[in-house]
């Protein structure tokens, strides 16, 4: 008799603890989604600030020397990344997200790799996991 009321009783809190974990999960993967809608929408400003201030058509020249004049974070290749932000990730598979503002580039013929001369095509926004 003792033993069954000691069994209902582990089985009771084994769900109770369950339900209070799922319950806390539940809410930080809401928050977690709200964070990242406000941040959507700063991003979203963000690459607007850059397709206004760098039309279609400037030259990679042009380009660094205007993140430069704002000393914009940037790595630069076929297309120039500038991180705008980062975020942790709602899920168990990344660590946490970097936030790019992505600039390509048509290439300038019979120029080398990464011409100055190359032209901005477009801006758009990047999302890249930082995953281990």
């Amino acid at each position: 008799m003792w033993k069954r009321i000691v069994a209902s009783i582990a089985v009771l809190t084994i769900a109770v603890s369950s339900l209070i974990l799922y319950r806390r999960h539940q809410a930080q993967q809401t928050h977690l989604h709200a964070e990242w809608q406000a941040a959507e929408m700063v991003w979203q400003k963000s690459l607007k600030q850059y397709q206004h201030d760098l039309p279609i058509g400037t030259s990679r020249a042009g380009v660094r020397k205007y993140l430069d004049s704002r000393k914009a974070v940037y790595s630069e290749g076929q297309e120039i990344m500038v991180k705008i932000g980062e975020m942790p990730d709602p899920g168990p598979v990344c660590d946490s997200w970097y936030i790019y503002v992505s600039l390509a580039f048509t290439p300038a013929q019979n120029q080398g790799e990464d011409s100055p001369l190359d032209t901005l095509t477009g801006a758009s926004i990047k999302r890249v996991g930082h995953c281990s």
